[in-house]
């Protein structure tokens, strides 16, 4: 079972762009690099499935709480949806 919960996550910068799944989130920075949190079971945030970052927060669910760079994408991204 998901609580809903509104709170402020400190990054490494100030938001460009926010974008939302049912489980996650990715945030855009001036900098262009993108950072997420939440759910990544299916990669949704640009990382591998498995990592130190990351812990076990529903079932076999893997998630992270605190914001995490993306990997492989390009330089400068503007816009998520």
């Amino acid at each position: 079972m998901f609580r809903r919960l509104q709170t402020q996550v400190y990054g490494p910068g100030k938001a460009r762009a926010v974008a939302a799944g049912l489980e996650f989130s990715l945030v855009a920075l001036n900098s262009g690099k993108v950072f997420g949190f939440g759910s990544n079971l299916k990669g949704q945030l640009g990382l591998p499935p498995q990592g130190s970052a990351f812990i076990v927060c529903s079932g076999a669910q893997v998630c992270t709480y605190s914001p995490v760079e993306a990997i492989g994408l390009p330089d400068n991204i503007v816009v998520l949806s």
